[in-house]
């Protein structure tokens, strides 16, 4: 009866999940009209489909994500990089570049997907598990993202015993992350029931060893 009950909810959660509404996003490109007519359309559905994608795997209807991102794009002739800020808890994002392009560059697109799965993203102990935090945000951006190709899906090299996860670059660390979610005993849940975890607060480096047998440690050092 109790195996039956807690199907039950699994599966009426996953409805509220899928049956939530899409999320609406919005861009403003009065400061960057060039790109008003041939790519701000392409490019807020690139957004809101990654987006919904992003919490249709990772959401919860007890932690609903925002259901609107705003996006300020403003190209600025003399600038010679790119910069990016945030508020209202990362769903208004306001993004410079110098708009050089008659297309919004690579660069500008993938700031902005990665960006957007930051309100979903919330952990509660965000100081303690931001290598956690940062290591999602990259994984889903390279790995599950539709169209994404292998340029950044490069194996780390694992030679140096005193590295780990926690201690590499994001991108390192997503390819860690796709590793266990995809090769390590089947279990291709683990990823999110690691975020649970850490979006509830009960994350500790001890969940590993409780899903896959194996420690961080180990995990990282027979990566292949």
């Amino acid at each position: 009866m109790f195996h039956h009950h807690c199907l039950v909810l699994l599966s009426l959660q996953f409805l509220l999940l899928h049956q939530a509404k899409t999320a609406e996003v919005e861009i403003d490109a009065t400061a960057a009209v060039k790109y008003q007519s041939c790519c701000v359309a392409d490019l807020r559905a690139t957004i809101a489909n990654f987006y919904n994608k992003m919490t249709a795997l990772y959401g919860d209807p007890a932690f609903p994500p925002p259901q609107k991102l705003k996006i300020f794009l403003e190209v600025r002739v003399n600038d010679t990089g790119i910069g990016m800020s945030s508020s209202n808890g990362g769903t208004v994002l306001k993004i410079h570049w110098a708009g050089g392009e008659d297309y919004i560059n690579t660069m500008v697109k993938s700031w902005l997907l990665s960006a957007s799965f930051g309100p979903i993203a919330k952990f509660k102990n965000d100081f303690t598990d931001r290598w956690l935090r940062d290591c999602f945000i990259s994984y889903a951006y390279i790995y599950l993202r539709d169209g994404s190709d292998s340029t950044d899906k490069k194996r780390p090299n694992t030679s140096d015993r005193n590295k780990d996860p926690r201690s590499v670059p994001a991108k390192e660390c997503a390819y860690w992350m796709n590793y266990v979610v995809t090769k390590v005993d089947g279990k291709p849940d683990v990823g999110q029931k690691v975020f649970k975890m850490a979006r509830d607060g009960n994350y500790t480096d001890l969940v590993w060893i409780d899903l896959t047998g194996k420690d961080v440690k180990q995990l990282w050092d027979e990566m292949k």
